[in-house]
C-alpha cells in the first residue's frame, strides 16, 4: 500500500512538472494549457482583436486583460520606420495581479508616426512573467484601414483620412533619403525598397484621389 501510495505520488508530481515546462514554452501564444501552473497566467480580450481588419491608424491603444498574480508585463511592437525592422518595448507592469494593461500613447511614440500606416498589417506582443520566472509570450497582429477615397491607404503617408493628394507628395519630398537630408522613415517608402526618393513620389502620384 506504501509503495502504491509513493508510486502515485511520483506521478503526479512528473505530470506536474510536464505541464509547467509546456507552460513555459514560448510558441504557446495563445494557448492557456499550462496557465494554472505558470501562476494562473493568461492573457485574453486584445485589443485590436488578433487578425482583426480595417482598423483605425492609430488604434485608441494596444490592450489585453491580464490574470494572475506577481506578474511582470511587457508590451512590444514590431517597428517597420528603421530599414532594419525592430521590436520595441513599449510599456510595461511590474508586480501586478489581474487587470487590463494598456498602452495608449500610439500617436506620439518615437517621431509619431510609427502607427499610422495605412492598408499595413502591425504585430504586437504581451510578454508575462511570473515572480518564479516562468514567462509566456502572447503575439497578435491586425491590419489598418485598407482605402482611402478608393485607393490604397498606404499611400496617404500624411495620414488624414481624406485623399491621397499634392500634401503626402510634399511630406514624402522632405523626408528623401537622397544625399545629406531626412534620415529613413519606413512610412515615406512606400515601394518598400530601403530608400524614399523620387520612385515613392510617383507611386504616391499615380495614386492620388485628386
Amino acid at each position: 500500500m506504501i509503495k502504491k501510495s509513493i508510486a502515485l505520488f511520483l506521478i503526479f508530481i512528473t505530470i506536474l512538472c510536464c505541464q509547467s515546462v509546456i507552460s513555459d514554452n514560448p510558441e504557446d501564444v495563445h494557448g492557456t494549457f499550462g496557465a494554472t501552473y505558470a501562476g494562473f497566467m493568461n492573457v485574453t480580450s486584445e485589443y485590436p482583436p488578433d487578425d482583426s481588419i480595417e482598423i483605425e491608424r492609430p488604434p485608441v491603444n494596444l490592450s489585453a486583460n491580464v490574470s494572475g498574480n506577481e506578474l511582470d508585463v511587457y508590451i512590444y511592437f514590431y517597428n517597420m520606420t528603421p530599414i532594419i525592422d525592430t521590436w520595441d518595448l513599449v510599456d510595461s507592469y511590474i508586480n501586478i495581479s489581474s487587470q487590463r494593461v494598456e498602452y495608449t500613447t500610439l500617436a506620439s511614440y518615437g517621431v509619431g508616426d510609427e502607427f499610422e500606416w495605412g492598408n499595413t498589417n502591425y504585430i504586437w506582443s504581451i510578454n508575462v512573467t511570473s515572480s518564479s520566472g516562468v514567462w509566456k509570450n502572447y503575439t497578435f497582429d491586425y491590419t489598418t484601414i485598407s482605402q482611402v477615397d478608393s485607393e490604397d491607404a498606404r499611400y496617404d503617408v500624411n495620414n488624414n483620412a481624406d485623399d491621397v493628394n499634392v500634401f503626402d507628395l510634399s511630406m514624402a519630398w522632405g523626408h528623401r533619403t537622397v544625399g545629406s537630408y531626412a534620415t529613413y522613415n519606413g512610412l515615406f517608402d512606400v515601394n518598400n525598397d530601403n530608400v524614399v526618393n523620387v520612385f515613392d513620389l510617383s507611386s504616391i502620384w499615380g495614386h492620388r484621389t485628386v
